[in-house]
């Protein structure tokens, strides 16, 4: 597994490197690195001036002489990481990595056939989309990263032991792949959610008290987790949109 993602990150890395310069070359990605730059100034929005007219991208809100991007906080807030340290560009190949890693730990876990579970490990890395997308500044990546987390994590949840820690990380991991696309993270949430509930239903009529407890308490868990990241995204929406549940694309468009 780690050498999976060791292998996929100096893919990943090198593609950025050598066909796209560590540069955004499309226009999500540079709103979304402009939102990022903001962030790791300490602040939610860009100050334009009075004649945003002259600096203005699409995908990104003018108002009030200031600046914001369309796209939910987590996207961009991930790529600050990157900016805070000068290597924005590396953000999606470690992204993509931990990705790799997630679903290799997933695959060998659900495939019996060892050879089945390699394969598909080796064409998910180096499938060219993968391998482009790995390389830019897109969102898609650090969504697909929190997802294969959330699918490793709720593997290792609904083994027989109590695991609150694991089904914690599936929470927060599909609530942040929701602060940065809230679709896809409420596609994957939606079923692990009511499997979570169905298990500790289940539970609780065959009566085994210690069982019953642990499913109420990983269910519990999880929703905790999704939560915390969603309350950050109200936040930043209340304070640049006007409301936590308005979103930057509802203002534009």
């Amino acid at each position: 597994i780690a050498g999976a993602a060791l292998v996929s990150f100096g893919a990943y890395a090198l593609t950025s490197v050598l066909l796209f310069k560590g540069r955004p070359i499309f226009l999500d990605e540079m709103s979304q690195l402009l939102q990022a730059r903001a962030y790791a100034r300490g602040s939610l929005t860009t100050l334009t001036g009075p004649f945003a007219e002259f600096v203005s991208i699409l995908h990104t809100v003018y108002a009030d002489g200031r600046a914001y991007s369309q796209f939910p906080a987590g996207g961009p807030a991930m790529l600050a990481v990157g900016t805070l340290v000068g290597a924005p560009w590396l953000v999606n190949p470690l992204c993509g990595a931990i990705a790799v890693g997630a679903f290799a730990w997933f695959v060998l876990a659900t495939e019996q056939q060892r050879t089945v579970a390699v394969g598909a490990v080796a064409l998910f890395a180096l499938a060219p989309f993968m391998l482009f997308m790995s390389a830019s500044h897109m969102n898609h990546v650090p969504t697909l990263m929190w997802l294969t987390v959330a699918m490793a994590a709720l593997v290792a949840t609904l083994r027989e032991s109590v695991r609150p820690g694991a089904a914690f990380l599936c929470g927060f991991a599909l609530g942040a792949a929701a602060a940065i696309r809230p679709v896809d993270g409420l596609a994957f949430a939606l079923p692990a959610g009511l499997w979570l509930f169905w298990r500790a239903a289940r539970e609780t009529v065959r009566g085994d008290a210690a069982r019953r407890r642990a499913a109420w308490i990983e269910l519990v868990c999880a929703g905790a987790g999704v939560v915390l990241p969603m309350l950050a995204v109200m936040w930043v929406n209340s304070r640049t949109t006007g409301a936590p549940l308005l979103f930057g694309y509802e203002v534009i468009w």
